[in-house]
Protein backbone atom coordinates (compact mmCIF):
# COMPACT_ATOMS: atom_id res chain seq x y z
CA UNK A 1 0.00 0.00 0.00
CA UNK A 2 2.80 2.45 0.83
CA UNK A 3 4.29 1.98 -2.62
CA UNK A 4 1.11 3.39 -4.17
CA UNK A 5 1.29 6.58 -2.10
CA UNK A 6 2.94 9.52 -3.77
CA UNK A 7 4.78 11.28 -0.97
CA UNK A 8 5.51 14.35 -3.11
CA UNK A 9 1.77 14.88 -3.55
CA UNK A 10 1.21 14.30 0.16
CA UNK A 11 3.80 17.00 0.82
CA UNK A 12 1.98 19.43 -1.49
CA UNK A 13 -1.36 18.59 0.14
CA UNK A 14 0.06 19.11 3.64
CA UNK A 15 1.66 22.45 2.75
CA UNK A 16 -1.49 23.61 0.94
CA UNK A 17 -3.67 22.68 3.89
CA UNK A 18 -1.44 24.64 6.25
CA UNK A 19 -1.61 27.74 4.04
CA UNK A 20 -5.38 27.49 3.59
CA UNK A 21 -6.42 26.46 7.11
CA UNK A 22 -4.58 29.16 9.06
CA UNK A 23 -6.35 32.20 7.56
CA UNK A 24 -9.60 30.24 7.14
CA UNK A 25 -9.73 29.39 10.83
CA UNK A 26 -9.04 33.00 11.77
CA UNK A 27 -11.79 34.16 9.41
CA UNK A 28 -14.15 31.61 10.94
CA UNK A 29 -13.34 32.83 14.45
CA UNK A 30 -14.03 36.45 13.38
CA UNK A 31 -17.35 35.49 11.77
CA UNK A 32 -18.41 33.61 14.92
CA UNK A 33 -17.32 36.57 17.05
CA UNK A 34 -19.19 39.11 14.93
CA UNK A 35 -22.28 36.88 14.95
CA UNK A 36 -22.00 36.92 18.76
CA UNK A 37 -21.74 33.12 18.89
CA UNK A 38 -18.45 33.38 20.80
CA UNK A 39 -17.20 36.23 22.97
CA UNK A 40 -13.54 36.10 21.95
CA UNK A 41 -12.34 36.33 18.34
CA UNK A 42 -9.12 34.56 19.34
CA UNK A 43 -10.80 31.37 20.55
CA UNK A 44 -9.46 29.56 17.47
CA UNK A 45 -5.69 29.70 17.53
CA UNK A 46 -4.15 29.11 14.13
CA UNK A 47 -0.96 27.76 15.68
CA UNK A 48 -2.73 24.48 16.44
CA UNK A 49 -2.72 23.76 12.70
CA UNK A 50 1.06 24.07 12.76
CA UNK A 51 1.45 21.89 15.84
CA UNK A 52 -0.84 19.17 14.47
CA UNK A 53 1.15 19.06 11.24
CA UNK A 54 4.59 18.65 12.91
CA UNK A 55 4.58 14.81 12.99
CA UNK A 56 3.26 14.57 9.44
CA UNK A 57 5.82 17.08 8.09
CA UNK A 58 8.59 15.32 9.98
CA UNK A 59 7.62 11.95 8.51
CA UNK A 60 7.51 13.40 4.99
CA UNK A 61 10.90 15.05 5.44
CA UNK A 62 12.56 11.94 6.88
CA UNK A 63 10.96 9.73 4.22
CA UNK A 64 12.45 11.94 1.50
CA UNK A 65 15.90 11.59 3.08
CA UNK A 66 15.63 7.83 3.64
CA UNK A 67 14.39 7.15 0.09
CA UNK A 68 17.19 9.39 -1.26
CA UNK A 69 14.67 11.72 -2.93
CA UNK A 70 16.16 14.61 -0.96
CA UNK A 71 19.69 15.29 0.18
CA UNK A 72 20.98 17.00 3.27
CA UNK A 73 22.79 20.20 2.35
CA UNK A 74 24.11 23.22 4.22
CA UNK A 75 20.59 24.70 4.54
CA UNK A 76 19.38 21.56 6.34
CA UNK A 77 22.42 21.66 8.63
CA UNK A 78 21.74 25.31 9.50
CA UNK A 79 18.17 24.42 10.44
CA UNK A 80 19.39 21.45 12.51
CA UNK A 81 21.71 23.81 14.39
CA UNK A 82 18.87 26.31 14.95
CA UNK A 83 16.59 23.54 16.24
CA UNK A 84 19.40 22.24 18.48
CA UNK A 85 19.97 25.69 20.01
CA UNK A 86 16.21 26.11 20.44
CA UNK A 87 16.12 22.80 22.29
CA UNK A 88 19.09 23.79 24.47
CA UNK A 89 17.48 27.14 25.33
CA UNK A 90 14.24 25.31 26.18
CA UNK A 91 16.05 22.88 28.46
CA UNK A 92 17.67 25.75 30.39
CA UNK A 93 14.63 28.07 30.28
CA UNK A 94 13.25 29.42 33.52
CA UNK A 95 9.69 28.82 32.32
CA UNK A 96 9.77 25.69 30.17
CA UNK A 97 6.09 25.85 29.28
CA UNK A 98 6.49 29.33 27.77
CA UNK A 99 9.65 28.20 26.03
CA UNK A 100 7.88 25.25 24.41
CA UNK A 101 4.45 26.76 23.73
CA UNK A 102 5.14 30.50 23.76
CA UNK A 103 3.20 33.22 25.54
CA UNK A 104 -0.57 32.96 25.77
CA UNK A 105 -2.25 33.98 22.49
CA UNK A 106 1.16 34.42 20.81
CA UNK A 107 2.38 30.81 20.80
CA UNK A 108 5.82 31.57 19.39
CA UNK A 109 7.65 28.86 21.29
CA UNK A 110 9.83 25.96 20.22
CA UNK A 111 6.94 23.94 18.74
CA UNK A 112 6.02 26.77 16.39
CA UNK A 113 9.64 27.29 15.36
CA UNK A 114 10.04 23.59 14.62
CA UNK A 115 6.89 23.64 12.51
CA UNK A 116 8.27 26.62 10.53
CA UNK A 117 11.55 24.76 10.02
CA UNK A 118 9.75 21.65 8.81
CA UNK A 119 7.58 23.67 6.45
CA UNK A 120 10.69 25.25 4.96
CA UNK A 121 12.62 21.98 4.71
CA UNK A 122 9.69 20.29 2.98
CA UNK A 123 9.16 23.24 0.62
CA UNK A 124 12.79 23.41 -0.44
CA UNK A 125 12.74 19.82 -1.63
CA UNK A 126 9.84 20.28 -4.06
CA UNK A 127 11.23 19.71 -7.52
CA UNK A 128 8.11 19.68 -9.70
CA UNK A 129 7.55 23.15 -11.19
CA UNK A 130 3.80 22.57 -11.39
CA UNK A 131 3.68 21.88 -7.65
CA UNK A 132 5.81 24.96 -6.90
CA UNK A 133 3.47 27.13 -8.97
CA UNK A 134 0.44 25.69 -7.19
CA UNK A 135 1.86 26.59 -3.77
CA UNK A 136 2.87 30.06 -4.98
CA UNK A 137 -0.62 30.64 -6.43
CA UNK A 138 -2.26 29.61 -3.15
CA UNK A 139 0.10 31.91 -1.28
CA UNK A 140 -0.61 34.82 -3.64
CA UNK A 141 -4.39 34.31 -3.54
CA UNK A 142 -4.37 34.30 0.26
CA UNK A 143 -2.06 37.32 0.29
CA UNK A 144 -4.37 39.28 -2.01
CA UNK A 145 -7.32 38.37 0.22
CA UNK A 146 -5.38 39.55 3.29
CA UNK A 147 -4.50 42.85 1.58
CA UNK A 148 -8.11 43.48 0.58
CA UNK A 149 -9.29 42.59 4.07
CA UNK A 150 -6.72 44.98 5.57
CA UNK A 151 -7.74 47.82 3.25
CA UNK A 152 -11.37 47.27 4.26
CA UNK A 153 -10.27 47.37 7.93
CA UNK A 154 -8.86 50.85 7.49
CA UNK A 155 -11.11 52.53 4.96
CA UNK A 156 -14.58 51.10 5.54
CA UNK A 157 -17.16 51.06 8.25
CA UNK A 158 -18.42 47.56 7.45
CA UNK A 159 -19.60 45.72 10.54
CA UNK A 160 -18.32 42.39 9.25
CA UNK A 161 -14.68 43.41 9.60
CA UNK A 162 -12.85 42.90 12.89
CA UNK A 163 -11.23 46.13 14.05
CA UNK A 164 -8.47 46.46 16.61
CA UNK A 165 -7.34 49.15 19.01
CA UNK A 166 -5.35 51.16 16.46
CA UNK A 167 -7.84 52.42 13.86
CA UNK A 168 -5.27 53.56 11.28
CA UNK A 169 -3.42 50.23 11.32
CA UNK A 170 -4.44 47.19 9.30
CA UNK A 171 -4.11 43.96 11.25
CA UNK A 172 -5.13 41.27 8.74
CA UNK A 173 -6.69 38.00 9.82
CA UNK A 174 -4.01 36.92 12.29
CA UNK A 175 -3.98 40.31 14.08
CA UNK A 176 -0.45 41.16 13.01
CA UNK A 177 0.08 44.75 11.89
Amino acid sequence: MLKNLNFDKLKIIALSLIMIFIPSLKLLSYVLYLAKIVDNSFFINQVYVLWIMIPFLLILYIYGLVKKKDKINYIDIIFYILAFWGLISTIFAINKEVSILGETKRNEGLLTLISYYLIFLNCKSIKNEKHKKLLINIFLALGIFQVLYSIIQIYSKLGIVKRFSTPYLAMGLCANP
